[in-house]
């Protein structure tokens, strides 16, 4: 019985205690401040400051406590400002208590900036020309006649070490690194010594991984093996190998010093060989669409692979299997070979393809180049007339750039492409042909809430016999990318193309924007085009997957100008 009344008078005072304990943390002091006299990043720097000292001394939340932390706050707030180049501050601060909570205001007057009076930025052995480091030296971010601040000397002292680490100077250091402040005479002397110490330069690059020759990895390599060591390139060289498609990760492994070259070993791991896709999905333009896929990543040791993709829907039905085998510069270079077979069905032609090609691609002065000679044999007919029979030898030639600072939604960029080919009668084709085309893209905005979208399209052919040439490489309009409020591709076919459209687009709430487009365009035979016109609204959603676009378009040149729901799915200039 004791041992029982004992045990509940523990547990009440257990009880009283946390009591206590929650009224006093409810009938905690409060202080609430004011700062005035200094501009918003000061003022909040200073609040920062203020906060963290207020915290520390919330272990005395007691009149005594706050009084302590008042009458350090000055002293506080004046070595802040000085940090930031404010050595002569006149601060006014004051301390209320009204109904339960403390009122603390400074009245700041800021005086006078510290200037950087000198300042000497050099580099010891200056024989060891290095480009990076004297650019960095000319444009130096702190300047003699700057308002002095610890923040940005710490920065800019950073950064010239780091600047001088990332090009092979790993022992770099600072023989002399001085601020001289005088108050009195109110001047700030900086010096800056810098001690490169020895320069490394990149050794052999080793390869853990067994499924590719290393002869084909080293084509990844962005520098010669001798070269001054760089970081920046060796992270080009591992973003080369993380985009080859062959590696599910690359990691660097190990980084040894040997004298002054660096021998470097990356940690490869392979990708699964083989890859199948299979996808259902619809679109506007085709209706229900199936995909099937099969990829073999790497059929030897030389990286080439062969990839088998089968599409099917109402309108188009295709196979496509293409050969690739890894250029000069793998990333950017490869060779193609390339067998496909569509078959069509539009309201005004049918028609199946069969084509077998070979391809070059390649970087050229900041273009993607496309060399390319083609052979294709294609039986079409209109309109349910008789069937005919047309082949073809056609070299050509592509070029397509892109810039943009946002690959999943751009505000700035564009996309240019432009190709070139046709066919001679007397080499393995009915007919001769001469085709040119150019297509663009252009975005801009002026804030983060809006688009414009520019696009167009032109296209001109060349031909002797224009009942024999082949429907695939005539020009269509009409569709979801093309001029909306129209079927797919139920303008044309025709030698003649030009499309333009124009579109804005304004964010409405978080990821979905409102949109309002005019197309004009059209595919035709002969001149004059008779441009066809739509216009309509559409909504934008930034989806995780990339953006999706739902338009409704009015076919303003069709009778009673329909309207027509189309949607896209996407990125604008990939």
């Amino acid at each position: 019985m004791i041992i029982t009344i004992r045990l509940i008078i523990a547990r009440l005072a257990v009880l009283a205690v946390l009591f206590t304990s929650l009224v006093n943390a409810t009938s905690e002091p409060r202080v609430i401040y004011q700062i005035q006299g200094l501009n918003q990043d000061l003022v909040r720097v200073v609040q920062q400051h203020l906060d963290q000292s207020l915290q520390a001394s919330s272990r005395l939340p007691n009149e005594g406590g706050i009084q302590h932390w008042y009458q350090q706050s000055s002293a506080d707030v004046q070595h802040i400002l000085a940090a930031y180049g404010y050595f002569k501050p006149s601060i006014h601060p004051s301390l209320k208590q009204k109904g339960g909570k403390w009122y603390a205001n400074y009245q700041i007057s800021l005086g006078p900036p510290l200037k950087i009076t000198t300042l000497e930025v050099s580099v010891q052995d200056q024989k060891k020309n290095d480009v990076q480091i004297e650019k960095l030296l000319t444009d130096f971010p702190i300047h003699q006649g700057d308002i002095f601040s610890s923040e940005r000397y710490e920065q800019a002292k950073q950064l010239l070490l780091t600047t001088a680490i990332a090009q092979g100077y790993l022992s770099a250091y600072f023989s002399q690194h001085t601020i001289l402040i005088n108050r009195k005479s109110y001047t700030a002397h900086i010096t800056l010594i810098l001690n490169r110490g020895p320069r490394y330069y990149f050794g052999p690059i080793i390869f853990q991984q067994s499924i590719l020759k290393d002869s084909l990895l080293r084509r990844y390599i962005p520098f010669k093996i001798g070269d001054p060591y760089s970081s920046s390139q060796l992270l080009n060289l591992q973003e080369n190998l993380n985009n080859s498609g062959y590696f599910n990760n690359v990691s660097i492994d190990d980084v040894k010093t040997h004298k002054q070259a660096l021998p470097v070993t990356f940690k490869l791991t392979p990708r699964p060989s083989q890859q199948y896709t299979a996808g259902i999905g619809y679109s506007t333009d085709l209706g229900i669409r199936g995909t099937l896929g099969w990829e073999s990543r790497y059929l030897n040791k030389s990286g080439h692979r062969l990839n088998i993709i089968s599409q099917f829907s109402k309108i188009q039905s295709s196979l496509q299997m293409t050969y690739r085998i890894p250029g000069k510069h793998p990333n950017t270079d490869n060779y193609n070979i390339n067998y496909v077979i569509v078959r069509k069905k539009l309201t005004q032609v049918v028609s199946t393809t069969q084509q077998l090609g070979i391809a070059n691609i390649a970087q050229w002065r900041g273009w993607q180049r496309n060399l390319f000679l083609n052979y294709q044999i294609e039986r079409f007919n209109y309109l349910n007339s008789k069937t005919t029979k047309a082949h073809l030898l056609t070299p050509g030639i592509n070029f397509s750039r892109s810039r943009f600072d946002n690959a999943h939604f751009a505000l700035h960029g564009y996309r240019l492409n432009l190709r070139l080919q046709g066919a001679d009668q007397h080499l393995l084709s009915n007919t001769s042909f001469l085709q040119t085309q150019l297509q663009g893209k252009y975005i801009l905005s002026w804030n983060q809430n809006s688009r414009l979208l520019l696009r167009g399209d032109m296209g001109y052919t060349l031909t002797s016999n224009l009942s024999d040439f082949p429907p695939s490489l005539l020009f269509y309009a009409g569709g979801s990318q093309s001029l909306r409020g129209y079927a797919y591709q139920s303008l044309g076919p025709g030698r003649y193309l030009m499309l333009g459209s124009v579109e804005y687009q304004h964010r409405l709430i978080n990821n979905f924007y409102g949109a309002i487009f005019f197309d004009a365009g059209n595919a035709v035979n002969n001149f004059p085009l008779n441009l066809q016109k739509g216009a309509g609204l559409g909504l934008v959603w930034l989806s995780p997957l990339g953006p999706m676009e739902v338009t409704a378009g009015k076919a303003l040149n069709l009778p009673g100008r329909p309207i027509r729901l189309q949607f896209t799915m996407g990125f604008d200039l990939l």
